[in-house]
């Protein structure tokens, strides 16, 4: 069966059968010659966050079956199948549940993205920040974050119509995104006019770096802001304003907190006209 199989897909070490370019696992599967193994490595897999998508298959012989299946379903098995099993059933099985699984990953990445931007979600941004809140305070280090709205959004997609001013945060999101060089940077589309960038392992002093960058970059584009702005606290330029907040996790201020006082940053930048910067960068501050 499995000689078949690697005819027929990308071979891989053991049983693990199917690849994508971004993942090298499709389906699982197991033989349940060793039943407690077969379970075991089962429930690994349904216990992790980043495999329990992937189907395992239980394959069992005829006559001397281990498991039954009502007992491999219940442990999570996505199938189970008893040899012989004809070549053409076989290939169709597997191509089923692969098929599966690359949709099911595609709609977990697409969940992950603002499609319009190609910044990470929202959803993306919360997962992200928590994770990094809890690791900066275990490792005593310091986490940046910061919030960047495109100065005048609402009167541009006024002007303009709101796809093109989606086009205009495409293009910032872009630019902001050349300024974060680390893996573990992350920048997110937060709400229609508003971008959160998180800075592990970054004081206010990096972040006060990143952030002259980051209005460097936009600048750079010179996108004009469409009609008159002569009566109104915009510059001639598309421009962005910017709150920002670092710390050192204390068990006494949680990551809500954190991101609270970077969003109420950005409400004083916005306040003192386009193109400002308001940092907040003791944990002090935030704990106030």
């Amino acid at each position: 069966m499995i000689e078949l199989l690697h005819a027929e897909t990308p071979p891989h070490e053991g049983l693990i059968i199917g690849s994508t370019p971004d993942h090298p696992i499709d389906i699982v599967i197991l033989d349940d010659a060793d039943s407690e193994a077969a379970l075991e490595v089962l429930s690994q897999i349904k216990d992790s966050s980043s495999l329990r998508m992937i189907p395992v298959v239980i394959v069992s012989d005829e006559g001397s079956a281990c498991l039954t299946e009502l007992d491999a379903l219940k442990h999570g098995a996505a199938d189970f199948w008893t040899l012989p099993i004809a070549d053409q059933v076989l290939l169709a099985r597997v191509a089923m549940h692969t098929r599966r699984t690359r949709v099911t990953r595609s709609l977990a990445r697409m969940s992950m993205t603002d499609l319009a931007t190609g910044a990470a979600s929202r959803r993306l941004f919360a997962d992200s920040l928590r994770r990094e809140w809890g690791r900066a305070m275990r490792e005593n280090v310091w986490l940046s974050l910061a919030f960047i709205a495109m100065d005048g959004y609402e009167t541009y997609a006024e002007r303009l119509g709101g796809e093109s001013a989606g086009e205009c945060m495409t293009m910032l999101s872009e630019a902001l995104g050349t300024c974060l060089r680390r893996p573990g940077d992350l920048i997110s589309r937060f709400s229609d006019d508003i971008f959160s960038v998180i800075l592990p392992v970054t004081d206010h002093h990096g972040a006060a770096h990143v952030s002259r960058q980051m209005h460097s970059s936009i600048e750079g584009l010179q996108l004009a802001f469409p009609g008159s702005v002569t009566r109104l606290p915009l510059a001639e330029y598309v421009s962005i304003s910017m709150g920002m907040t670092s710390a050192v996790p204390v068990s006494g201020c949680d990551y809500e907190r954190f991101a609270e006082s970077a969003y109420n940053a950005l409400g004083k930048a916005m306040a003192r006209g386009p193109g400002t910067t308001n940092l907040q960068p003791t944990l002090l501050e935030v704990l106030n």
